[in-house]
């Protein structure tokens, strides 16, 4: 209960929260108490707008104007609905915008978790649902973000990840020559750049005689919009990338064999000056890539790792050779060396393992 003063004829007045248990109804006091604070209260308790109501008109709204404008790539924006109508929706959907609490939220992560859903997926879940509140936040409808209060789901930041051996992508690179993802796949390992990018790359960002690329969008594909060429995944993805000269090898293959392919389709050849093209130009769809890989790794007997996989093996090389992991981190354009250190921490530990031998023999040798 909360005492909100007296009315005009001097009557006390009071207002009474409920919930599911007493640490619900308290939050319930509190987040109303902060609205009249900030002289909010009233005005944000008047709407009727459900969970569902408020995130179909902020995907529809806020989300699809900063895809328009560039500010958001459109695959982000897909993960967002996918998130929203698989996990958010069925458990807080009909839940009232503006009496949304921490225990609410805290009851979808328990949920999803009952659900049996990885700890990762429920915590895009949420992050999904922060993302869309706080902008809600920023129109008013709330006076705080209910999200900020629960307890956020542990997520393992370890993981083992599968990559090639050195005698693998050796035996992958000596096999390439012939295979029309060839200089791709090439690409991939010699770069550590992420397929969507790979195949976002136009001739105009790749500088042969500089032996660089630039990077400067990605490639998805988005329900309903085909296949988009959009901005890079993070701020920190668009930069450019340094070629050693297996990889200008590798760009001066592809240009010669799509300069074949073009004269052989003529008219039929589709507009665009994508490095990597479909079979009559244009955009290489993602899906093809993942077949074509596939069938590659499989015809070699190589362990069952994905494309992305590449990027990994990359790093991982790089790592087991000695090289600094602020120097892989920005390899790999990670946003933070944080990301690189918990992506590749088995790779750490063995480093920092080697490393400490080595203070051992340091300190033990007879001068």
């Amino acid at each position: 209960m909360a005492e909100l003063g007296t009315d005009a004829g001097g009557k006390r007045r009071r207002k009474v929260f409920r919930g599911r248990s007493a640490k619900e109804a308290n939050d319930r006091r509190r987040e109303y108490l902060d609205r009249r604070a900030r002289g909010e209260g009233e005005a944000a308790t008047t709407t009727r707008l459900n969970v569902a109501g408020w995130m179909e008109r902020w995907l529809a709204g806020p989300v699809e104007a900063s895809v328009a404008v560039g500010s958001r790539a459109p695959g982000t924006a897909q993960s967002y609905r996918h998130l929203y109508q698989a996990y958010i929706k069925p458990t807080l959907g009909a839940a009232r915008l503006e009496k949304l609490t921490a225990a609410d939220v805290d009851h979808l992560v328990s949920t999803l978790a009952a659900a049996g859903y990885k700890p990762n997926t429920i915590r895009l879940a949420r992050a999904c649902l922060r993302t869309a509140l706080n902008a809600a936040v920023g129109e008013g409808l709330l006076a705080r973000n209910p999200v900020e209060r629960s307890v956020a789901p542990r997520v393992a930041t370890t993981k083992h990840r599968r990559t090639l051996t050195l005698e693998e992508a050796r035996r992958l690179l000596g096999s390439l020559e012939e295979e029309p993802l060839g200089p791709l796949i090439e690409l991939a390992l010699w770069t550590g750049m992420r397929k969507g990018e790979l195949l976002g790359l136009l001739w105009e960002d790749v500088d042969v005689d500089a032996a660089v690329v630039h990077v400067r969008a990605g490639l998805t594909r988005v329900t309903g919009r085909g296949l988009v060429r959009g901005r890079p995944k993070t701020e920190e993805s668009a930069d450019s990338v340094p070629l050693v000269g297996s990889a200008v090898a590798a760009l001066r293959r592809q240009r010669s064999l799509q300069a074949e392919r073009r004269l052989a389709l003529g008219k039929r050849w589709q507009l665009g000056e994508y490095v990597f093209h479909g079979p009559r130009g244009g955009a290489l769809d993602p899906a093809a890539v993942t077949r074509g890989w596939n069938s590659v790794r499989d015809r070699l007997g190589l362990p069952a790792v994905s494309f992305h996989d590449l990027r990994h093996t990359t790093a991982t090389l790089l790592l087991n050779d000695g090289v600094p992991l602020v120097v892989v981190s920005q390899i790999l354009r990670h946003a933070s060396i944080r990301i690189t250190a918990d992506v590749y921490a088995e790779v750490g530990d063995s480093l920092r393992a080697e490393a400490l031998a080595r203070l051992e023999r340091l300190l033990t040798e007879v001068p």
